[in-house]
């Protein structure tokens, strides 16, 4: 079964352009997907987002519009206007245009259904304080005073780190670590580490936050 950490990462690791597959075209359409999961869409999410979390949605082979259709156990339906940039964000008041596509959500009598709004990422000025958080912590593990965080849940918890503000996931393979690395802000990153083929509830060894080297040009 996979981790809450792999979970997060599959939400939020970004898959090649060329491999991204949002919708089905023509042909049986997916199958309903769960109300939990329905309930995960977010106002703001882009393409990728919302594919990683509902799956690919359904386009008819005979659809003059090109719209996207995803549908819920529970009769509840998810419609986006024709797009296929990934990176695009899709919003209730978007225009419908490959650059401002719109989602809507409906419930089964089809009256249209307000959608949390995603969250905003942290700024560089709160990703500072929560470093300044982190090395009080560090301090005190160091001193006995408190015992290291065991599950990347509990030290987001410690840090008072919003999950779903995590942004950006880039998945490192080593000889015998993974590194997961987040963007926490424009200018931070997260950095979790993990002990491969260790059971899941011993994965977990550490995190950090460091600073973004800006990448030097050509």
């Amino acid at each position: 079964m996979p981790t809450p950490a792999l979970l997060l990462a599959a939400v939020l690791f970004p898959a090649d352009d060329k491999d991204f597959q949002p919708f089905v075209f023509g042909g049986k359409a997916p199958d309903p997907v769960s109300a939990g999961t329905f309930d995960r869409v977010r106002d703001g999410m882009t393409l990728r987002e919302l594919a990683a979390v509902v799956g690919p949605g359904y386009v008819p082979e005979l659809s003059g519009t090109g719209h996207i259709r995803w549908t819920c156990e529970d009769g509840r339906t998810l419609t986006a206007s024709h797009v296929k940039d990934p990176n695009a964000v899709l919003t209730a008041k978007g225009k419908g245009t490959e650059q401002d596509p719109w989602i809507k959500m409906r419930d089964k009598n089809g009256k249209v259904v307000e959608m949390p709004a995603k969250p905003k990422p942290y700024t560089d000025e709160e990703a500072a304080a929560i470093v300044k958080r982190a090395e009080e912590l560090r301090a005190e593990v160091n001193a006995g005073k408190r015992k290291a965080a065991t599950t990347l849940e509990g030290g987001l918890a410690e840090l008072k780190i919003d999950p779903k503000r995590l942004t950006g996931l880039e998945l490192q393979v080593g000889n015998a670590t993974d590194w997961h690395v987040y963007r926490l802000s424009p200018g931070y990153k997260l950095t979790a580490a993990y002990t491969q083929q260790a059971p899941p509830e011993r994965a977990f060894r550490s995190l950090w936050i460091e600073k973004v080297t800006p990448a030097k040009k050509q």
